[in-house]
């Protein structure tokens, strides 16, 4: 039933809009919207605004029931939260590829040897790869070019280091994380909506030639915070950005 997937494809997302939706389920914008309109009719999910004109749909709590599961993320979503889950979905549903963001479950069952309880999902697959999404929530472009940068080091540092004190967190750091970034098979996935921003990405990773230079950006960086970066973790990161740009993995979608 294709009202059950459209059910199935909100409580994953947390939200969905009439393109999105159309364009996952190779349906009209016209039909998409008949469909969501049921479902609301039916008190399964109602509708807020996206971003003063346009709106998207989110579950209501009577939806746990239909999809079988003991509750759902009800209600509509605001701030930081809307932004990541709409960037998401455009990433995953809104294109000409489709990429399944895994909840706990599937990741638990598609990859048991990466899966610790307790540890926040927001993994999606492509193909044999595992990527990790990270939402860019900011305009601002210099400071915020080199955070994302920085982040993505340390997304793939704690997940393929070695465990140093208690305070890391034992789930992220795994042997099999390791094996993934050298077989090239895990990628950080960098959202963001403006464009110049994007550019300013790629010019910098394409400055990147050593790990050096690498090491050097995360250590100025670092300046202003209270925990240094390791010259380990921007090797890290620079075993990613080199499989980013072998196969040409830099993928950084705008919205109009």
């Amino acid at each position: 039933m294709i009202d059950l997937e459209f059910l199935r494809h909100i409580h994953t997302y947390r939200l969905t809009t009439p393109e999105i939706a159309a364009n996952l389920f190779g349906l009209s914008v016209d039909e998409s919207n008949e469909i969501l309109a049921a479902l609301r009719e039916k008190g399964l999910v109602a509708s807020a605004d996206l971003n003063g004109s346009d709106p998207y749909f989110f579950l209501q709590h009577k939806a746990a029931q239909v999809l079988r599961v003991e509750k759902v993320d009800a209600g509509p979503i605001n701030g930081t939260a809307k932004v990541q889950a709409y960037a998401s979905a455009c990433f995953c549903c809104g294109g000409k590829r489709f990429r399944p963001l895994m909840d706990a479950r599937v990741f638990r069952t598609s990859f048991p040897e990466l899966y610790r309880p307790g540890a926040k999902i927001n993994y999606y697959t492509e193909g044999a790869k595992l990527g990790l999404i990270r939402v860019d929530t900011r305009e601002n472009t210099n400071g915020d070019v080199f955070r994302l940068i920085e982040r993505a080091g340390r997304d793939v540092h704690k997940r393929t280091q070695p465990i140093k004190s208690k305070k890391e967190r034992k789930q992220d750091s795994l042997p099999e994380f390791r094996d993934l970034v050298k077989r090239g098979q895990f990628v950080v996935t960098v959202l963001t909506a403006f464009e110049h921003k994007a550019k300013r990405i790629r010019f910098e990773l394409d400055q990147m030639q050593d790990r050096n230079r690498l090491y050097h950006l995360h250590r100025n960086i670092s300046r202003n915070n209270t925990k240094a970066r390791s010259r380990e973790e921007a090797d890290a990161a620079k075993m990613v950005f080199e499989q980013w740009h072998k196969n040409d993995r830099v993928e950084l979608p705008t919205k109009s």
